[in-house]
């Protein structure tokens, strides 16, 4: 039992133990792990102490970079400033000789120069307008520069043997090779062509009688065949037979034209007022005429405005012709009756014409100028303005209409007019802003402006005069030219595919070389840059026939619709009022489009008046595209009714 106890307190002592032991362990593990976590503190400490002084190091390494470079370009700019102090000297000292050189050459110049002076006294005693001589000097050296006129630096026609001879393709690749480089030397004249064999064209061959078989035929109806006149013949005579002839007698015929002048007829009708049993007095019948109380007929309309119109008479040359028939008619009476008919057709048949326009898909856009009188409220006075007209040409329906809207040249004038509401999907004309603000407004129509080749060609050949080397540009365009009058009759598809063929090497070329002349603008003088810049800021334009068969080349349909415009202002100077002004617009506009369907102006005007005053209502028939004259009986009814 001793044991036992004894043994028990030995294990309790031994539990103590372990327990006391196990203590001390777990004090000595958290005593190590209190010093790791020192140590590791102490580390990261030292390790942010290490990398604050490695920061310190690279702020003070960038730091010294910085002075470094800027030594490095202070010590570069001092360099480049003592450079340039030399260069400034070399140049100063090379513009000192230079003008002296300038100055001998300036002499030597007023030497060369004395003729020219005693010229000019020759000039000034005889007052002689040298400008206008110039004019006529320039207008002869170019009045020849047409798309067919001028090959390299010489003449260039379609009917010279070498051309036929070479092809299209082949002319193509001799401009080519001509403007391959821009360092272009002009060449000499070259001597006149010969065909292959050596002979030259030949010329026209004509009758013994000097007139060619083609001019001794007559386009004037024979309204009556006579029988041979034997009156100076003797007695027995007779008919020689020839076997030769058709006729089997040796029978010709000469033949005579007659002119009969015209003549004015005045008629007067007698209308009496009768009473009429249960209503009120009535007036017997009025005769036909186009405006009541106006007693201009249809062919006294018609003569008045084709004179005026289609041949730009004055008015007094007007009233000379009328009282050379026997009407002496008072100017302001006259005019006053003409313009009452001008603006009876206009509010007839103007909107049809326009509607018309509207049904194409491609015009020609451009604008002509005006001189009109009209009433200042303020001065109290009238005054003379040049104002503006509109005009639009369709080629598709042989239409042309003039506006003018109280001498505006607003753009909105035609973007209401024409292009709104219509199908016109691309329009030539010229470079006026206008055009170009018109396809932004209607940009949700993708109407696509094209611009014209003549105009910038014309440019060059202005620029021409001082610098020889807008030769290659000239023949570029000039070949350009030479390819459409090929494409001519050719459908719009097959002319887009001749075109890209032929024309987009020529315009991949020159518009090569224009880049290139922009890039070097100081070697050229202000005329030459401008010719340049007039194609190369609106490049998309001047492309956009390339993608485009039904597209011109140029607008010079445009600019001849307005040709009889431009006679009537040296004619009859000026409108008289904006009125007047609208009625001279749509007469021009009825003028043009019965020349492109092939209408005479004066039989139209007579047939169209008399069907209105008659009571035709179908408007829209009687425009020049629409328009088939009555038959002929018909048509000698009317006249005798006029």
């Amino acid at each position: 039992m001793i044991e036992r106890d004894n043994r028990d307190i030995q294990f309790t002592h031994l539990a103590m133990e372990n327990v006391r032991l196990q203590n001390l362990v777990l004090e000595y593990e958290e005593e190590l792990r209190l010093r790791d976590v020192e140590d590791a503190a102490d580390k990261a400490q030292t390790a942010e102490m290490l990398a604050s002084k490695d920061r310190q190091i690279a702020e003070q390494a960038a730091l010294i970079e910085s002075q470094k470079k800027d030594i490095e370009r202070i010590t570069a700019d001092r360099d480049q400033e003592r450079d340039s102090r030399i260069k400034a000297e070399d140049e100063k000292k090379a513009l000192i000789i230079q003008l002296n050189q300038q100055k001998q050459d300036h002499e030597e110049e007023l030497k060369e120069l004395l003729p020219a002076k005693e010229m000019l006294k020759e000039v000034e005693k005889n007052n002689l307008d040298c400008q206008a001589v110039i004019k006529m000097m320039l207008n002869r050296k170019y009045n020849t520069n047409s798309d067919a006129r001028r090959y390299m630096d010489g003449e260039f026609c379609l009917d010279d043997p070498l051309i036929q001879d070479m092809g299209l393709g082949d002319i193509v690749k001799a401009l080519l090779a001509r403007t391959q480089t821009s360092d272009y030397k002009e060449e000499e004249k070259p001597a006149p062509r010969r065909s292959p064999r050596g002979s030259v064209k030949p010329k026209n061959k004509k009758s013994q009688a000097g007139i060619s078989k083609k001019r001794r035929k007559w386009t004037k109806e024979a309204i009556e065949e006579l029988g041979i006149d034997t009156s100076n013949l003797p007695k027995g005579a007779k008919l020689i037979k020839r076997k030769d002839k058709d006729s089997g007698y040796d029978i010709w015929y000469v033949e005579l034209i007659t002119y009969v002048g015209p003549k004015l007829e005045r008629r007067t009708y007698c209308i009496g007022r009768f009473n009429v049993p249960g209503r009120d007095p009535m007036c017997s019948k009025y005769p036909e005429s186009i405006i009541q109380g106006n007693p201009m007929t249809p062919s006294l309309a018609a003569f008045y405005l084709d004179q005026k119109i289609g041949y730009g008479m004055s008015e007094e040359r007007i009233l000379q012709m009328l009282a050379q028939m026997g009407g002496n008619i008072p100017q302001a009476t006259l005019n006053g009756w003409a313009h009452d008919v001008m603006g009876y057709l206009k509010d007839r048949l103007q909107e049809p014409m326009k509607d018309a326009i509207k049904l194409s898909v491609y015009t020609h856009n451009d604008g002509t100028h005006i001189i009109v009188r009209s009433w200042n409220e303020e001065k109290k006075c009238y005054e003379y303005h040049v104002e503006w007209i509109h005009g639009v040409l369709s080629p598709d329906m042989k239409t042309v209409v003039m506006l003018y809207a109280d001498g505006s040249r607003s753009h909105t004038i035609q973007e209401e007019e024409i292009f709104k509401g219509s199908n016109i999907k691309s329009f030539i004309a010229d470079r006026a802003p206008l055009y170009e603000t018109i396809v932004k407004d209607l940009e949700e129509y993708h109407i696509v402006r094209a611009a014209c080749w003549f105009h910038a060609r014309h440019k060059f050949v202005n620029a021409y005069i001082s610098d020889k080397r807008m030769a290659q540009i000239i023949d570029l365009i000039n070949g350009l030219f030479m390819i459409e009058r090929q494409a001519k009759d050719m459908s719009f598809k097959k002319r887009k595919e001749f075109r890209r063929i032929h024309s987009r090497p020529l315009v991949t070329r020159l518009f090569f070389l224009l880049h290139k002349m922009r890039r070097r603008a100081e070697d050229y003088g202000k005329m030459v840059n401008d010719a340049v810049n007039y194609l190369l800021d609106d490049e998309k334009a001047f492309k956009a026939f390339l993608k485009n068969g039904r597209i011109e080349l140029s607008n010079s349909a445009a600019e001849r619709m307005f040709r009889h415009i431009a006679m009537g202002r040296r004619n009859w100077l000026h409108s008289g009022s904006h009125d007047a002004a609208q009625n001279i617009a749509f007469m021009y506009s009825l003028y043009e489009s019965c020349k492109l369907n092939d209408l005479n102006f004066f039989d139209y005007i007579n047939d169209v008046l008399t069907r209105l005053m008659k009571g035709e209502t179908d408007y829209k028939s009687l425009i020049p595209c629409n328009y088939k004259p009555l038959p002929k009986d018909d048509g000698e009814g009317q006249k005798e009714a006029a």
